[in-house]
């Protein structure tokens, strides 16, 4: 329900900065599956920060799923 879909935002955010770049492709799976667009956008936001430095390239396919 909407409780469990905003603590899976609130979790995903508090995590963001910590997780291992070899796990952001899968976070942001997650984070994009997050049905209460409050909670997606709050974990979406936490991770734009850990895309920044990546090539544009390497992004799309991330972006365009």
């Amino acid at each position: 329900g909407g409780d469990d879909e905003d603590a899976r935002g609130a979790t995903l955010a508090d995590l963001a900065r910590y997780l291992p770049e070899a796990l952001l492709d899968e976070a942001l799976l997650v984070a994009r599956a997050i049905e209460g667009p409050e909670s997606r956008s709050t974990a979406m936001a936490a991770l734009v920060p850990r895309f920044e430095h990546m090539p544009r390239a390497a992004l799309y396919p991330l972006w365009s799923e």
